[in-house]
């Protein structure tokens, strides 16, 4: 066995000229070839060359340039990988797209094919999003996917694919912009035909079936790459490998690869985007989306319905309306003095209009009272990951229950008498209860697990939309009507003025409920126990404010953190446990198509129970 220097493929020495170029340095030597930073003497402009030189397959001749085979027996494996090498060059030459590496040529010297590129400056993708506290904005991420997504579509619509998507190959520059650069196809191709792919896939990001079906990559092995790159951006860590996943399936175990859209830490960035992450995770080729478009299509139009946050940096005192045109608050200034001046004349009016002795005293609605009223609509939103009114709004009628009673009569519209409020008061109140959940001790987690009393205490400090003696329930009255006054008398937007002063007056009650929800969020008590749970808080707030955005992301916050729980307890054999939260969870949301793979999970962890010790 021959083991003389110049059989090691070493590189190129500083200064060597190919072409125009002149060698500057050596910025890496892999197992495909050396890759040098060059100076371009005709454009004096700085450029990237790889050279083909596979280690098992080549090495230097004794003049320390030309590049030869190891034996005979091996010179056509080298040819097989420079005939794929020039394909690939070829197919990025051809290739004009801000997000992919410009190529500008592949020039044969050397008994060998030198690749130029473009030299860009910046850092790859993996040093930007380095440690655990370095997730990506989301408008960022957005801007990062939608690039590298449209690069892809540049690769697969001239029939190839990258082969080896990962942050490190993905080049951010100071513009925040990036290219899509290490394209790995023709290295791909020579390694499966050596039988040595398994040595150069990266774990984390290279697709089940490459380590099954060795060759040429496929588009769908380029989404997997994808989508664990975006996991990798916001997670800050990275994915479970293909091959532990794929063993846990096979001893019949849940996939230890935690899904994106039930991460509570993830919970800032949009459901669109996690949904199609996680949608790329996919094990199985044919889950993953057919194409690189149509994830594109999906994240243009969540990125569309997302808060601009772009910009300039403006003053930390300054509002963000101050971004508006000055026409834009003149027009709001002038609303704001009109409806000032309506406001007073309606007092005005409602004063005189009830100076009269036959007044009667003013009467607390009760809140459970106000949950009842009919006219209160329903601003759910209609769609897949929509919640049931019976799920949302707590009135969950079993077998075997009473409808909730027929709403009293009322005066008005907008307002209920004092007998109407006295008469159904109590059976509203029944009829919206959330029904009691067992009690569950394993969601009392962290420090504020152990610390029961300061949470019962946020609790008592925070009056239930139920008792129509705390203070807030007190200062929802009536207005003063006069028994006797015809409504034709009163003024046609009275109820408007009316309705935005109740709201005014819901404002502290919401706060606080808001605040004691969002502590059981961060505690895990998400519908247990009952009377100090996050979603009888959330359903109170729904009654004041039924079109409270804060009420439906906090509905869905506790489905997402029960699927995280459902989703732990699967990959640690506790069905039982997993079918209690998955239960509970369907009580907040049943409708909700997490909660059904999830459900269908685990029917087949149940059908199939892991094999191995009993855990």
């Amino acid at each position: 066995m021959e083991t003389s220097a110049h059989l090691q493929p070493f590189p190129l020495p500083v200064g060597t000229q190919i072409g125009v170029y002149e060698l500057k340095k050596v910025l890496a030597a892999t197992w495909y070839g050396p890759i040098y930073l060059a100076w371009n003497h005709h454009l004096r402009a700085q450029a990237v060359i790889e050279e083909y030189l596979p280690r098992p397959l080549g090495r230097r001749a004794d003049d320390g340039l030309d590049v030869l085979p190891h034996s005979a027996k091996q010179a056509a494996d080298f040819q097989y990988g420079l005939d794929r090498f020039m394909e690939e060059s070829e197919m990025l030459i051809a290739i004009e797209h801000p997000n992919v590496i410009r190529t500008d040529s592949a020039l044969p010297a050397n008994g060998t094919l030198y690749r130029v590129m473009q030299y860009l400056e910046g850092r790859d993708l993996a040093s930007a999003c380095a440690g655990q506290d370095a997730a990506m904005e989301a408008h960022h991420l957005y801007r990062v996917a939608l690039q590298l997504l449209e690069a892809l579509m540049q690769v697969h619509e001239k029939g190839y694919a990258h082969g080896a998507v990962h942050p490190a190959c993905i080049l951010q520059g100071a513009s925040g912009d990036v290219v899509l650069q290490g394209f790995a196809g023709s290295q791909l191709a020579l390694a499966a035909r050596l039988h040595i792919w398994p040595q150069v896939l990266r774990d984390g990001y290279a697709a089940p079936e490459q380590y099954d079906a060795p060759g040429p990559p496929r588009a769908p092995a380029d989404l997997y790459g994808l989508g664990a790159t975006l996991y990798r951006c916001i997670a800050g860590r990275d994915p479970i490998p293909a091959l532990q996943r794929i063993a846990a399936r096979q001893n019949g175990a849940f996939d230890p690869q935690p899904k994106a859209a039930l991460e509570p830490t993830l919970a800032k960035y949009s459901p669109a985007l996690l949904r199609s992450i996680d949608s790329m995770l996919s094990l199985e080729s044919a889950d993953r989306p057919p194409s690189a478009g149509v994830v594109h299509d999906a994240l243009t139009q969540a990125a569309a319905a997302m808060p601009t946050t772009a910009g300039p940096k403006r003053d930390a005192g300054t509002p963000a309306d101050d971004r508006r045109p000055a026409s834009r608050h003149l027009w709001r200034s002038g609303r704001w003095a009109l409806g000032g001046g309506l406001a007073v004349a309606v007092l005005a009016t409602a004063a005189f209009l009830l100076r009269s002795p036959e007044r009667t005293q003013p009467v607390a609605i009760p809140d459970a009272a106000r949950q009842a009223r009919p006219e209160t609509p329903s601003h759910e939103p209609a769609g897949p990951h929509s919640a049931p009114p019976a799920g949302r709004s707590g009135q969950q009628l079993r077998e075997g229950d009473a409808p909730p009673p027929p709403p009293a009569p009322s005066a008005k519209g907008d307002r209920m008498t004092a007998s109407a409020s006295a008469a159904s008061a109590n059976d509203a109140e029944k009829a919206v209860s959330p029904q009691p959940i067992p009690a569950d001790p394993e969601q009392r987690m962290g420090s504020i697990a152990s610390r029961p009393d300061s949470s019962a205490a946020t609790t008592a400090s925070v009056p239930s939309p139920r008792q129509s003696s705390s203070p807030e329930t007190k200062n929802l009255s009536t207005p003063k009507q006069a028994k006797n006054t015809p409504l034709s008398l009163v003024p046609a937007h009275a109820g408007e003025a009316t309705a935005a002063l109740q709201r005014e007056r819901d404002k502290p009650a919401i706060s606080h409920h808001l605040a004691a929800a969002q502590e059981h969020l961060a505690a895990l008590r998400l519908t247990t126990p009952p009377g100090d749970n996050a979603y009888e808080r959330f359903q109170a707030i729904e009654v004041l404010a039924p079109d409270h955005p804060k009420a439906r992301e906090g509905m869905e916050a506790i489905v997402t953190r029960y699927g995280w729980l459902i989703q732990k307890a699967l990959a640690e054999g506790r069905l039982r446990r997993a079918r209690i939260y998955l239960e509970r969870a369907k009580q907040v949301s049943a409708a909700e198509p997490v909660l059904e793979e999830l459900e269908r999970a685990l029917s087949e962890a149940a059908a199939d129970p892991p094999r191995g010790p009993a855990r």
